[in-house]
């Protein structure tokens, strides 16, 4: 299982919090500099329409004060009411009055025809005028019976006249009540057939791919339009139907594109100034802004990783190391120091560590020497619990030769008596070599033949090879003295084989002999329940394996009644001279 490191992880988190906060802090800005440029270019493009509806109202303003004068003129007004007015002299006075105005006030504009109209339908214009042209007019302006609308002036439109020619093609009309001063009676209406073109002439340099203007009447009929062909049909939204509900702009579906519908009325006619702005043009400068903050967005999280990089490296290098170093402590290297001196958190831990393992250091030698202390107390209270009756025993033999006046038996005895307790009491090492113990057990053989004669037999049959492992002193004498104090039958030789041989690392020790054997139900689970067997020898010897060598170690014991008994010392090979 990959093992994941908690530093990495966590600057890992701490990355990608930091670059989502990045991301939300970028858009939140793309979003308010969009809103706040839409508002911007709103409130840009709202006075921008405030200032050409300006324009157009001074425009037709001009044509609005000249049919004023023509309605307000005193001399108009009496001729309009007398009863003598399809004399001649009637109709040049009224073609010099209307000349005279159209003269002064609209400087003789060739995009305005002049028409004065009489209750009774006659006609009148100025010499510029062509009255015949005033019949498509009819269907525009109410008959003198259904004059009767609350206001003087009215603009109407659009006016298209199919047998006319260019600027001439499409027009709109001021038409105005003609009024006597005293009555208040109307009399007729001056109308002002004017071209389209003087709309369009206002806005017509600010038109472009992305924007487009038109004038509108409160039902949304094209009264003026770049493309001339538009004009009359329904430009698609009715300005009168949205201007409670909008503050001046809508914004317009259609499929995939998505317009700006703003407008503005044209004081005093009853019309609207349209401005469409494709979104993609109005907000064109909005991507740049967007495609700016992207990069920087970028750039940004780009550092940002850098960095944390760079600190996760700087950070995660003295933990690395505190982890390897305690890597090799756990594994019983006591000589690793870290080398970290920074004044800071990894240099009081570095610190820390090394006064750590200087201390485990001095504890595992204390525990090592006290061990070996406890280890050789315990050997020596091993010796001197081995045979404390063989010692008795010996040296009452020894009395009985001296009693006997076998002077030389006893000396002998007393020989090898003194040879075993010289070599069990002076070894200042715990383990000895194989072949030293065998020696050993000689002299301990040699001394219980001169107190049973022909009793028991010992056969030593371990290989040259074999001689030189090392192993616990004094570990053989017991199970030798059981197979002769156990295993002798009257009317029957002993014969006790000693024999070794080494397989898979470990060293077996075989002590077998031919005896009376145990019982079934007397052979011991352990050496404590250890019954006719010298209990305390056999436990000790197999303690002591266990505690040099490992549970794996130790001493076993199997037996069959009237065959014998074999007692096998499992321990590690060991040749070099120092304890496993």
């Amino acid at each position: 299982m990959e093992n994941r490191s908690y530093i990495r992880q966590l600057f890992h988190i701490m990355g990608g919090i930091v670059t989502a906060a990045v991301l939300l802090i970028g858009c939140v800005i793309f979003f308010y500099a969009k809103a706040e440029l839409e508002e911007e270019m709103f409130l840009l493009n709202k006075n921008l329409l405030n200032q050409i509806g300006q324009v157009t109202k001074i425009r037709l303003t001009e044509y609005n004060y000249l049919s004023d004068k023509i309605a307000s003129n005193s001399e108009m007004i009496t001729l309009l009411a007398s009863q003598d007015r399809e004399e001649s002299a009637v109709v040049d006075t009224i073609q010099k009055l209307l000349d005279n105005y159209v003269w002064t006030y609209s400087n003789f504009n060739p995009l305005v025809y002049t028409y004065v109209v009489a209750n009774d339908g006659t006609v009148y214009t100025d010499s510029m005028t062509k009255k015949d042209g005033f019949a498509l007019l009819r269907q525009y302006i109410e008959k003198e019976s259904e004059w009767d609308w609350k206001e003087d002036v009215r603009f109407l439109g659009p006016l298209k006249n199919e047998d006319a020619k260019g600027i001439y093609k499409y027009t709109f009309l001021i038409v105005r009540k003609i009024k006597d001063h005293l009555s208040g009676e109307t009399l007729g209406a001056v109308v002002l057939n004017i071209s389209e073109k003087n709309l369009y002439e206002s806005y017509r340099n600010l038109i472009d791919k992305e924007k487009n203007f038109y004038v509108t009447d409160k039902d949304g009929i094209i009264i003026s339009e770049k493309r001339k062909l538009k004009i009359g049909q329904f430009c698609g939204i009715s300005v009168e139907g949205i201007q409670e509900k909008e503050e001046g702009r809508l914004i317009v579906e259609n499929g995939d594109t998505k317009a700006y519908f703003l407008y503005d009325e044209i004081p005093g006619t009853g019309w609207y100034l349209i401005e469409t702005i494709h979104t993609s043009g109005m907000l064109a400068s909005l991507k740049k802004i967007g495609f700016f903050i992207v990069i920087i967005i970028t750039g940004a999280i780009i550092l940002l990783w850098n960095m944390l990089r760079i600190c996760q490296k700087r950070l995660l290098k003295p933990v690395m190391e505190i982890k390897e170093k305690m890597g090799e402590v756990s594994k019983g290297n006591m000589l690793v120091r870290l080398d970290y001196k920074e004044n800071n958190e990894f240099g009081e831990m570095s610190q820390a560590f090394n006064c750590m393992v200087e201390r485990l250091e001095e504890s595992r030698e204390q525990i090592k020497e006290g061990e070996k202390k406890k280890r050789l107390a315990e050997l020596d209270f091993l010796r001197a619990q081995i045979n404390p009756h063989f010692i008795y025993n010996t040296l009452s033999s020894i009395r009985f030769f001296v009693e006997m006046k076998k002077n030389q038996e006893a000396e002998d005895m007393l020989l090898h008596f003194s040879k075993i307790l010289r070599k069990s009491l002076s070894y200042s090492n715990e383990f000895v070599a194989l072949k030293t113990e065998l020696e050993t057990i000689k002299e301990y053989v040699e001394l219980q033949k001169m107190r049973y004669q022909n009793a028991f037999q010992v056969d030593c049959q371990v290989p040259e090879e074999i001689l030189e492992n090392r192993i616990p002193v004094f570990i053989l004498q017991p199970i030798v003295e059981n197979a002769i104090f156990h295993g002798m039958m009257p009317g029957q030789i002993c014969q006790i084989t000693i024999s070794a041989y080494e397989k898979e690392g470990k060293l077996f020790l075989l002590i077998a002999d031919n005896g009376r054997g145990i019982k079934a139900g007397e052979l011991p689970d352990n050496f404590e329940k250890a019954g006719h067997m010298s209990r305390v020898g056999i436990q000790n010897v197999h303690d002591r394996i266990q505690m040099n060598f490992g549970r794996e170690f130790g001493l076993k014991v199997n037996s069959t009644e009237g065959e014998g008994t074999t007692a096998t010392f499992i321990l590690p090979v060991n040749k070099e001279g120092r304890d496993q």
